[in-house]
């Protein structure tokens, strides 16, 4: 993603020898001043992206163009349409699956 090419931009430009005890925290604090976004990215994917604006801001949050050209291809009407199909495609089969058990347990009484 892009966060990932952000994060491995920074570490390519970063000598080996700053590379020791606190590199983490340098790379967390530089990130949060280029990209704000990708350094809270993590805690938004582990909370199931929360209905905040910090997680879910209405506009693209990347302060680099080409990051919000990058994820800009995750709206389009093709991509959606195909999300959808899959969504309703593993709805029926949990459908199924429901009744299936239904069945089996109308069969044990």
């Amino acid at each position: 993603d892009f966060c990932t090419r952000v994060v491995n931009k920074l570490d390519a430009e970063w000598d080996a020898g700053d590379k020791g005890e606190g590199y983490e925290e340098r790379i967390m604090e530089v990130l949060s001043e280029q990209e704000p976004y990708c350094a809270v990215f993590d805690d938004c994917l582990s909370l199931d992206f929360p209905d905040n604006y910090a997680c879910r801001p209405k506009e693209c949050p990347f302060n680099a163009a080409m990051g919000c050209r990058y994820v800009g291809g995750c709206g389009g009407e093709v991509l959606r349409a195909e999300y959808e199909r899959i969504e309703e495609e593993i709805r029926e089969e949990e459908k199924q699956q429901q009744q299936q058990q239904q069945q089996q347990q109308q069969q044990q009484q």
